[in-house]
């Protein structure tokens, strides 16, 4: 008897009609607002190459409309082929190994064409970084590689929560795509998308067995997008359970929206209607599937209960997941006004400037302005001593993590400043080329290590002690104080445009 009172339960609950007419509601029944930023969520998907269908290609096609294609990247490819031929370097290399890097730059320069026509945008940089430049490109498709494997299947479920929550509100904010993206559940996040994609994968070599369980496990991405710190093992135990015995019926529901499938293939009709309607749909199956099996016993899982409503809610949801950025990690911030922040920045410009002269000055015993600027101030000094005030002085409690997230600041940065410097004024400021640990002589370990004393400084001394002196100063001075530099500053900056960067002792132009 209760399994036939459960039956028809779970009857009335699957009504084909209802689900599409509820989420045709969802999708274009709560106003253009709600609708258009359904429609930009589907948008941003099918420009990251998420979302399959033509609305893809369409969004991809601007580039094409706006001119922004690339124009000659089979040149530019061989260019680099030959470049990459004469290197020292390269010819020292066995013949198996110089046939396996000559044949990747073919997939790369198809896949990357965009970043080899950026890079052999500038004649000079590209004739003398081409194990660098290639170097790129094979960082490039590693990082594609596991972006496309790893981080798109994670940030569709971005996606999936937008879905589940634009059904309950008239209004969902577009930045409610990274709700489950905390720094806590982002790994279980990929780990647990990465099993179920594991999983059917190896399912569909068997292909029915493939198509079973793509219906069987069509819940766990959206049981990770209400809860991402659920464990592969619950999630897939809960998909089961909500899809038993009706696989069959969501496999007729799939067929009986033969024409969503035929607008997603037409451009415009697919983006504004097919897919904002498919992702109401899914979220609706999901909420029908979620009261089959929502008890208390599942509520670990099925956390937040403002998904327990059916229908728009009057009053504001609260979900328990926040955006990316909570009110408590906020509070971590440091407490570093935009005045303070301005007037540091150009301390430690000055105190970057002192030091490398001073050190020219002991080396070569001559007096030389070592900026690339021509006022007393180094810019990476400035920009890198900020960065870490405003990023990592929610770490000073540990000294240790603190000191090695410089190192990776400073890095990058030293890194960034010094392939600028090269890439679009054709000059070496610095060379760390012969140093231990260096990276194509912009980074070495040497510098990372005195970067990093000094980072260190800068928190925890500088800082704190100059947000005092200048907490002392009158408003009215600090403001004037801050125009007068900023004023000098971007004079400087229009001077090295119109007549040329400084040009320092040491400095290499190519």
């Amino acid at each position: 008897m209760r399994e036939q009172e459960s039956g028809s339960a779970q009857a009335v609950l699957w009504d084909r009609r209802q689900i599409k007419q509820k989420s045709k509601k969802a999708a274009f029944g709560k106003g253009p607002a709600s609708w258009l930023g359904l429609v930009l969520v589907c948008a941003f998907f099918s420009f990251i190459g998420i979302v399959n269908s033509s609305a893809t290609a369409f969004i991809g096609s601007v580039d094409e409309m706006l001119g922004l294609a690339p124009e000659n990247p089979v040149s530019n490819a061989e260019l680099l082929k030959e470049h990459i031929l004469q290197e020292k370097a390269f010819s020292d290399l066995p013949v198996p190994v110089q046939n396996a890097v000559v044949g990747v730059i073919d997939p790369l320069s198809q896949d990357f064409t965009w970043l080899i026509n950026l890079l052999a945008a500038n004649a000079a940089y590209f004739s003398h970084n081409a194990a660098e430049i290639w170097a790129y490109l094979l960082a490039a498709a590693v990082f594609s590689g596991l972006l496309r494997f790893f981080i798109q299947n994670a940030l569709v479920i971005g996606k999936y929560r937008y879905g589940m929550e634009h059904r309950f509100q008239r209004r969902t904010p577009f930045r409610r795509i990274f709700a489950p993206f905390h720094r806590k559940y982002l790994f279980s996040i990929v780990w647990v998308t990465f099993r179920t994609y594991l999983a059917l994968s190896l399912w569909w070599l068997t292909i029915i067995g493939g198509f079973y369980k793509t219906y069987q496990y069509r819940m766990i991405p959206y049981l990770l997008a209400e809860n991402p710190a659920v464990s592969f093992r619950d999630a897939k135990a809960l998909s089961k359970a909500m899809t038993k015995g009706v696989k069959w019926k969501m496999f007729c529901l799939d067929l009986s929206l033969w024409y969503i499938w035929v607008l997603k293939w037409i451009p415009v009709a697919g983006l504004l209607a097919a897919l904002p309607y498919e992702t109401a749909k899914e979220a609706e199956v999901y909420f029908v599937l979620r009261a089959r099996v929502c008890r208390e016993e599942t509520r670990t899982v099925f956390c937040e209960r403002a998904f327990d409503a059916d229908g728009i809610q009057e009053v504001k949801p609260a979900f328990l997941l926040r955006d990316i950025v909570s009110k408590e990690e906020a509070s971590l911030a440091p407490s570093y006004r935009a005045a303070d922040l301005i007037l540091l920045f150009f301390l430690f410009c000055l105190i970057g400037w002192v030091w490398e002269v001073l050190l020219h000055l002991v080396q070569y015993h001559e007096f030389v302005n070592r900026g690339t600027l021509y006022g007393p101030w180094l810019p990476i000094y400035g920009a890198g001593g900020v960065l870490c005030l405003l990023v990592l002085d929610r770490y000073k409690e540990n000294p240790l993590k603190t000191f090695l997230l410089i190192m990776v600041l400073a890095g990058g940065l030293e890194f960034a400043a010094s392939w600028g410097l090269d890439f679009f004024l054709n000059a070496s400021y610095w060379s760390y080329k012969g140093w231990f640990g260096n990276l194509n002589g912009r980074i070495c370990l040497a510098g990372l290590l005195v970067f990093a004393i000094g980072g260190s400084f800068a928190i925890y001394i500088v800082g704190p002690y100059m947000k005092k002196v200048i907490a002392r100063i009158s408003l009215s001075l600090q403001y004037i104080f801050c125009t007068a530099l900023c004023i000098c500053f971007g004079a400087d900056l229009i001077w090295c445009f119109l007549c040329g960067f400084n040009s320092a002792a040491g400095t290499a132009v190519y």
